[in-house]
């Protein structure tokens, strides 16, 4: 690690059996090695009355205060770049809020809710702003109990009842290239993709790392 640099972790939840998961972890966790940034998966079991993806916001809480700045990934979301750095990438696009999350796109041809933020890849800093803005985020479904089950819910929940509180803290990323979207060039989201077809495009990632990093150990002649 770089003498200075901020505390960075990587936080990732899955549960139940997908094959893709496997896939995601291991891009992920190498991504991390190489730029000396901490790597998280949990596997906790989740809360039974309401959605399993709800179990993101208790996850990042229980990670947050051991970092300066924490990534969450959903768990189809991967670095598709390894050259890129989250020092380079998002901390700069932060302008001054604590929370960041990109547009509701998974591409051109399917700009969902370009004016609201997609919840598969989060990225915060470290602040007390950001614990308030999480905890009322998890504690949406005891109040509105359509927010329990209805897709998205997370993200029903933040458009609804986060952001008119909290909005202050957060920057909605308009780059969504960058931190989301199919397309993505740093970190890619297969969103609304079949297991086996996230399990396809992750292992075509995996190939492309493994062969750079064969042409790098390759001696100059």
């Amino acid at each position: 690690m770089k003498q200075n640099a901020p505390q960075i972790k990587i936080v990732q939840y899955m549960y139940g059996e997908f094959e893709y998961f496997a896939w995601s972890e291991k891009i992920c966790r190498v991504y991390c090695e190489r730029h000396g940034y901490e790597y998280v998966l949990s596997r906790k079991e989740p809360r039974r009355d309401r959605h399993v993806v709800w179990q993101k916001i208790p996850t990042i809480l229980e990670e947050l205060h051991t970092c300066d700045y924490l990534l969450f990934l959903d768990a189809d979301a991967v670095f598709y770049s390894h050259e890129l750095t989250i020092e380079e990438e998002l901390i700069p696009c932060m302008d001054g809020k604590v929370i960041m999350m990109a547009q509701d796109i998974a591409g051109e041809e399917e700009r969902w809710h370009p004016k609201h933020p997609n919840s598969g890849v989060i990225f915060m800093r470290n602040d007390p702003k950001t614990r308030r803005f999480l905890e009322a985020w998890d504690q949406v479904t005891d109040k509105h109990e359509e927010t329990r089950w209805n897709w998205p819910p997370t993200q029903l929940a933040l458009w609804h009842y986060v952001l008119p509180k909290y909005g202050d803290c957060h920057k909605l990323l308009m780059n969504y290239y960058r931190m989301q979207g199919r397309y993505g060039q740093y970190i890619r989201h297969y969103m609304m993709y079949s297991d086996r077809d996230r399990t396809k495009h992750m292992q075509a990632i995996w190939s492309r790392i493994q062969a750079n990093a064969n042409r790098s150990d390759r001696p100059h002649r």
